[in-house]
Parts: C-alpha cells; sequence; structure tokens
C-alpha cells in the first residue's frame, strides 16, 4: 500500500527552518504552587492584544523546558527519553510572525515548521470549536 504524499505546505528541510529564540525562563516567583492551581480556569473569552512571546517562552518552558545542566526536564520522563514533542500554533503572538513551531527545550527556541497563520485548521481538526481560532486566552 503506498503512502499519499504529504501535502507541499508541510514540507521543508532542516536548512529552510528558522529559528526563534524564546526569552529566558523567571528563575523565581513569589507565586505559590496551590494559589495558581487553585485559580485555573477554562476560559473561552479571549483579548484582542497579542500573546506575548515571554508568555509562550514560559507556557513551552514550564511544560519541557530543561530545568538543569544534565539535560533534565520540568516534565518528568522515565529514563530521561523525553518522547514527548511541542508543538505551537501561533496566530497571534507579539514578535512571532504566525505559523507552526516546534520547542526546542536544549536551546530554549522554536523551529518553523510551516509559515502562516493555520488557526483555521486547527480549528477543523477541533471539529469546528471556532474559539480555538481565536486563543490566546484573555489572561495572559
Amino acid at each position: 500500500m503506498r503512502s499519499r504524499p504529504r501535502s507541499s505546505a508541510y514540507r521543508f528541510s532542516m536548512a529552510d527552518q528558522r529559528i526563534y529564540r524564546l526569552p529566558g525562563p523567571p528563575n523565581a516567583s513569589d507565586a505559590c504552587l496551590i494559589g495558581i492551581l487553585q485559580q485555573r480556569r477554562a476560559t473561552r473569552a479571549f483579548a484582542p492584544q497579542p500573546l506575548s512571546l515571554g508568555a509562550v517562552a514560559q507556557l513551552l518552558w514550564a511544560a519541557q523546558g530543561l530545568s538543569s545542566p544534565d539535560g533534565l526536564r520540568t516534565a518528568p520522563s522515565a529514563g530521561a527519553l523525553y518522547p514527548l514533542e511541542l508543538h505551537l500554533v501561533a496566530g497571534h503572538v507579539a514578535d512571532l510572525p504566525p505559523g507552526h513551531y516546534r520547542y526546542v527545550p536544549a536551546q530554549h527556541t522554536l523551529k518553523a515548521v510551516q509559515t502562516g497563520d493555520i488557526r483555521r485548521l486547527i480549528t477543523k481538526a477541533a471539529l469546528h470549536r471556532d474559539w480555538v481560532a481565536e486563543a490566546p486566552p484573555s489572561r495572559w
């Protein structure tokens, strides 16, 4: 059985990828984890302002960033294999062109996979939930 060729929109060479350095994560915080978890709420209300690149960097770091010089990350992984990759679909982020990006924890960077605003494609994949295309959340 032949596999279907990938869309040309997803074809890229490693040399063609643009790399975006992210602001460093904060070293310390006065925020208490319990307080943060108590305030966490799902929302469908979104602000018209773009999400800051600093907020995106902090979220990516919190999910899979390096937390020690020996390569350990903020998320646990059996045998430190870290099989998960984080991808960002950006459509309204300050100082970052719309597109699909892969997070590279070792360099705390984003590598462009596809350029252009693809939030409508993601909305379609999310069973036409229009709010998906309107992110970021208003609290950031």
